[in-house]
């Protein structure tokens, strides 16, 4: 856990956002949201995080901005966390790439197994 912490302070004092983004860990995730009362899902990998928000790539996108839910499958499966949809753009070889700022700071123990732990992915 030290080891992780400082890997995350050294991406930190590079980064100048004011969340920064950290790798996400190899993962299988999934994205929901709401249409017309029934619920969407569709298969997703994280692909960074920060303690604001996510960068996603998913098979399909809602059709319009609002809110969504995220959860890994893989390494671990975590519960939902809401976010809201900033932007999604389809990229050019086929999914879209999603970005989602979190309605709430999502808990800890969704942060540190989301971000990457390898020091080759850093």
């Amino acid at each position: 856990m030290q080891n992780l912490r400082r890997d995350l302070d050294h991406l930190a004092q590079r980064e100048r956002r004011g969340a920064p983004r950290f790798p996400a860990v190899d993962n299988t995730a999934e994205m929901g949201w709401y249409t017309n009362g029934e619920l969407i899902t569709t298969a997703a990998q994280l692909m960074d995080v920060s303690q604001s928000g996510l960068l996603v790539l998913t098979d399909d996108a809602p059709d319009r901005e609002g809110s969504v839910q995220v959860r890994l499958l893989q390494p671990v499966a975590t519960e939902w966390v809401e976010a809201n949809l900033v932007e999604a753009t389809r990229t050019r070889f086929g999914p879209y790439q999603i970005r989602l700022s979190f309605l709430e700071t999502p808990s800890p123990d969704f942060l540190v197994i989301a971000w990457s732990r390898s020091s080759e992915d850093i």
